[in-house]
């Protein structure tokens, strides 16, 4: 739910005007920002994924993810903050905001160590049929791990994915309608903030469940 949200909050949030808490951005330099984003996706997975889990240990490699949320969605009203200041002195997006556009898009792209990469993700779409074998988050190993022998494997990983699949049939429903409520000028909720306290307390119970996760996911086996 927590990736799923950031995924759909960011293109809506660089479209919205910058009146109604957004950036404003049109759509080339939407496209540019996911493209990156993808591609950092991709990075992550390929080339750090593997060297922090030997480093820092799976779990904690899940909760870096995870913590990187916090600050992801945080940066959301930042980033307004900062638009609306750069256009009243100079009618334009001024350099601040694009330095915080890219550390939010480069935390953002972090938690593909906690979760792997979703279906909405550029890189996926393209590599589908090896994602399981390399691009996948610590969750996966947890999961795999969590199975009380090699017999019921199957059904562990069943139940996570018809976990996930339900996640993502409602989460981007979800995470629209309160942003929607947010933005909205007859409601706009927490002076349009709403979507973002519920993302970080979101964030915050992910890193809370995260820590009461074993240490060592292997068990030891002949």
């Amino acid at each position: 739910m927590v990736d799923i949200s950031f995924r759909i909050i960011l293109p809506v949030f660089l479209s919205t005007p910058v009146a109604l808490g957004g950036l404003g951005l049109d759509p080339p330099a939407i496209g540019t920002i996911m493209s990156f984003y993808g591609i950092l996706n991709g990075a992550f997975s390929l080339f750090l994924f593997s060297r922090m889990t030997d480093s820092f240990g799976v779990k904690w490699v899940y909760l870096i993810g995870v913590i990187a949320a916090v600050p992801s969605f945080a940066l959301f009203p930042v980033m307004n903050h900062l638009a609306r200041g750069s256009i009243e002195r100079s009618g334009r997006l001024g350099l601040e905001v694009w330095i915080a556009a890219g550390l939010q898009v480069f935390l953002g792209a972090s938690f593909v160590l906690s979760f792997g990469t979703s279906a909405s993700s550029q890189l996926n779409r393209l590599w589908n049929c090896f994602r399981l074998s390399f691009v996948s988050g610590a969750v996966s190993i947890f999961i795999a791990t969590s199975a009380p022998n090699k017999a019921s494997l199957g059904a562990t990983s069943g139940l996570a994915q018809l976990s996930v699949s339900i996640v993502r049939a409602v989460g981007p429903a979800l995470a629209s309608s309160i942003y929607s409520l947010s933005i909205d000028e007859d409601h706009h909720y927490m002076n349009g903030r709403l979507a973002y306290y519920v993302a970080v307390a979101l964030s915050l119970g992910a890193v809370w469940v995260g820590s009461l996760l074993p240490k060592h996911p292997w068990r030891d086996v002949d």
